[in-house]
């Protein structure tokens, strides 16, 4: 038995394929249009992660509240490491304890103490339009605490701490 097609059929058939293929890619270089519109946007969480930092370095020297400078002696500029954080490039953080009087019992700083002055410059209301996404996430916190001196003397201190993170471009 042989099967005879209408040949005019056929073709109509492939024709309506044809413009069937070209609505459907329509549709999706469309959806995929709009959805590169509504997903591109930029999330800064630099603020978000220098708050963590804060919490994370004042756990670190003082857990539970007091401060033990034994644990610390020749690790001044390595407090980052100490503490357990890694990739410090983008980082710079200060920390400051003092007695009741701010009279300085300890000091210590890590990471680029160079990015200090990209904050000064974003101050400036009129520098800050076209460069917003470099901008420093920021934070500063006093903390009231007790320094353990090598004698084993508490000392009541305050501790204040500012974390620069820089931009990750």
């Amino acid at each position: 038995m042989r099967l005879i097609y209408d040949r005019r059929g056929v073709a109509g058939e492939m024709l309506l394929t044809i413009y069937r293929l070209v609505i459907v890619a329509m549709i999706a270089f469309f959806v995929l249009g709009v959805s590169a519109f509504v997903y591109d946007y930029y999330l800064d969480v630099r603020d978000i992660e220098a708050r963590i930092l804060t919490k994370k370095v004042v756990n670190c020297l003082a857990p539970e509240g007091v401060l033990d400078l034994s644990r610390f002696e020749g690790k001044e500029d390595k407090i980052l490491d100490f503490c357990g954080i890694r990739n410090v490039e983008r980082f710079y953080v200060k920390v400051d304890v003092s007695d009741g009087e701010k009279l300085a019992v300890w000091t210590f700083q890590q990471g680029d103490s160079g990015i200090e002055w990209i904050k000064k410059l974003f101050e400036n209301p009129a520098n800050v339009k076209n460069l917003e996404k470099y901008n420093l996430g920021f934070d500063s916190k006093h903390y009231s605490i007790n320094v353990l001196k090598t004698n084993g003397e508490k000392i009541k201190s305050v501790l204040d701490i500012e974390v620069f993170v820089g931009h990750e471009f």
